[in-house]
């Protein structure tokens, strides 16, 4: 082998050591850009408990996730018929039915927060509670306490 090949054959070794991965480097770069930009807003499913009151009222306890109270819809169903009893959005409903409480005031349902529903001729034990987000169910009482 002749030393012109030899040379030729390192640079351009070298030249792929050095060149490709600048262009995978320029590639991951450009492909990273086309990602969406997230936020600093994280929601997640709520956990929940309850506690019947000593007026006979359940209150709902946010123990932890998040998401933006306006966004958030209380619904509550009677198991045995399906019926919707209540069904309104969050920072809406009706006082009647029940009040939101924002523990922190930062407009977003999250731990600490609490909701009050009425213990009416309407919403009784052992019907269901789900707060959702659109079409998705982020958290469940499955019954409310007698």
């Amino acid at each position: 082998m002749s030393t012109g090949k030899l040379i030729a054959i390192i640079a351009g070794v070298v030249g792929m050591v050095i060149v490709l991965p600048v262009i995978l480097v320029g590639f991951l770069v450009l492909y990273l850009q086309t990602l969406p930009q997230g936020s600093d807003v994280v929601e997640t499913s709520l956990g929940l408990s309850t506690a019947k009151t000593s007026g006979g009222d359940w209150l709902i306890s946010v123990t932890s996730g998040s998401a933006t109270s306006s966004s958030v819809t209380v619904l509550v169903t009677d198991p045995n018929t399906g019926a919707t009893i209540v069904s309104s959005r969050l920072t809406s409903i009706n006082a009647a039915d029940g009040t939101y409480n924002d523990n922190n005031g930062n407009n977003k349902v999250d731990a600490g927060d609490t909701v009050l529903l009425r213990n009416t001729a309407s919403v009784n034990p052992g019907m269901k509670v789900q707060f959702l987000k659109g079409e998705s169910v982020i958290g469940t009482i499955r019954e409310l306490p007698a």
